[in-house]
């Protein structure tokens, strides 16, 4: 996984933390109608004590298309400059379906043209969700409002930050280039920011190696202990078989089929992903599941978005603020 480029304590901004708050807060409604949904989000950006602070409301969307969801979020202007965010939901039900769903058996040179980015390439399953969410819209006034659209809109020099967790930090990878593209240029006219959390990656060295210097903000925050953001990098998709060292902690072995299932994504996918660089590590401490299948217990736990929030900074009482009904708890000792 590399080596975090600074700690997580120092690492982890305000903006960070509101990046990660708004990205669980695109969980909210997944089973409700959408008018449902969109009041659960909204009264979940009411919740004071979160990182959103009741400045930030719901201004396009949430709109879904399968398993895609998107919203843009308006938020405060914070040194002579409106905030805006740019929310994609993920989708992982349990870590052995991730491995399943997502369709990264195929990669295609990317749909859209970004002469900074030549010889790109994204998976498949990346391709299918950018063609459900570029036709996604909303209809104000009786007029087709695309999310380019609305984002056409706003102020000029506006901060955008393209966010989302799981699949979702899959998916603002990749779509924050295909908004830098639509929107930037050849006249520039927002600021784009990537900040994702538990992202696997999005598509090949052409696509990664450049990423920083295209985006030089960019954010790319990994829980240690996750097995998400190690997909599908080759190297680090073999790092999982040995992701939780020591006695009695769960493990990726034969009995659970972990190492089947890692050795099948290995003869897949080959060397055909790459991560971006200057991931910061976030770091935390095992649950220590346990049952025939500890380890991928383990792994849905630490791949969760309310434990990215937790360690990220944002107190324990804000995260059970979002689910009242069902009290989450950090790791033991952490």
């Amino acid at each position: 996984m590399g080596e975090p480029d600074t700690s997580a304590l120092q690492a982890a901004s305000d903006l960070d933390r509101v990046a990660i708050t708004l990205s669980t807060i695109a969980y909210l409604g997944v089973d409700d109608s959408p008018p449902d949904r969109f009041k659960a989000m909204a009264k979940a950006l009411q919740i004071q004590s979160l990182p959103t602070a009741r400045q930030w409301g719901l201004v396009w969307g949430p709109h879904e298309h399968d398993q895609s969801l998107v919203f843009v979020s308006q938020g405060p202007v914070v040194d002579g400059r409106r905030l805006y965010a740019v929310v994609f939901r993920g989708t992982v039900d349990s870590i052995y379906d991730f491995f399943f769903d997502l369709d990264v058996w195929g990669q295609s040179v990317m749909p859209w043209t970004d002469p900074e980015l030549p010889g790109a390439k994204l998976a498949d399953g990346t391709i299918d969700d950018w063609e459900d969410i570029r036709n996604l819209y909303q209809s104000p006034g009786g007029r087709k409002q695309t999310l380019p659209d609305f984002l056409r809109g706003v102020d000029a020099g506006s901060q955008v930050i393209v966010t989302g967790h799981s699949l979702g930090g899959n998916m603002a990878t990749a779509m924050a280039d295909w908004l830098r593209v639509e929107l930037n240029v050849p006249t520039p006219h927002v600021r784009i920011q990537p900040i994702t959390f538990a992202a696997p990656t999005s598509g090949n060295a052409a696509f990664a190696a450049p990423y920083i210097r295209v985006f030089p903000g960019s954010r790319h925050f990994v829980n240690g202990l996750d097995v998400v953001p190690r997909a599908w990098a080759y190297a680090d998709l073999e790092s999982i078989k040995s992701l939780y060292p020591g006695l009695g902690a769960p493990k990726c072995d034969d009995l659970n089929g972990c190492h089947g299932l890692i050795d099948t994504a290995l003869a897949f996918v080959g060397h055909e992903y790459l991560q971006p660089d200057k991931r910061i590590v976030l770091n935390s401490r095992l649950y220590s599941e346990s049952g025939l299948l500890d380890f991928y217990e383990e792994a849905l736990a630490q791949h969760s978005s309310l434990l990215y929030m937790y360690l990220t900074g944002i107190p324990l009482a804000a995260i059970r603020a979002l689910y009242p009904n069902q009290p989450w708890q950090p790791p033991p000792g952490l």
